[in-house]
């Protein structure tokens, strides 16, 4: 009874871990070569880096921070993100908004300074303030087009396993991360 009892719970703990390999390995089936990806490993690192080739039990990439290739089975994995590429335009606008904002309060303030100085003398110092704050908006947006960071599309991860039950029995369970 044991023995039968055995041969079952091991038939279906192999289904369920092909099952979820396979699952997994089929919403990864979408991703082609040479796109750029984000994996969490189940020991929660993350490593990231350009598709050489996906298998039904292993993604094999071209690791960015060590420069050479590397296989991750599927076993071993939490979930993975596409690369959606890095937004240049949104970052030059946040960078020419922000430093821009900043160089015509600069302005206003020198404006103000020099209309209320009764100095007749003095060189109105909005002459050197407004294309200083002109280059500081230029600055600003090359450098919000530079520091911008990479965006990412998180896929969702299939788990599927035994766990047990009530009344001594095993479940069947599945997770979806998202």
């Amino acid at each position: 009874m044991q023995r039968i009892v055995a041969q079952r719970v091991f038939v279906v703990a192999f289904a369920c871990a092909t099952v979820g390999r396979a699952v997994f390995a089929q919403s990864l089936g979408g991703v082609p070569a040479n796109t750029r990806i984000r994996v969490e490993t189940a020991n929660g690192n993350l490593e990231t880096g350009r598709v050489v080739t996906m298998r039904c039990d292993s993604i094999w990439l071209q690791v960015d921070r060590v420069d050479s290739v590397a296989a991750y089975p599927i076993t071993e994995l939490r979930a993975y993100a596409v690369s959606l590429g890095t937004p240049r335009g949104h970052g030059a606008r946040r960078g020419a908004l922000i430093s821009g904002a900043l160089g015509l309060v600069a302005v206003g303030l020198s404006l103000h300074a020099d209309l209320t100085t009764r100095d007749d003398i003095m060189i109105p110092g909005t002459l050197f303030v407004a294309p200083a704050a002109l280059l500081f908006a230029l600055v600003g947006t090359g450098l919000g087009a530079v520091l911008v960071e990479e965006r990412w599309a998180t896929t969702q991860s299939v788990r599927v396993g035994l766990v047990p039950g009530g009344g001594g029995r095993l479940a069947f369970a599945y997770r979806v991360m998202f």
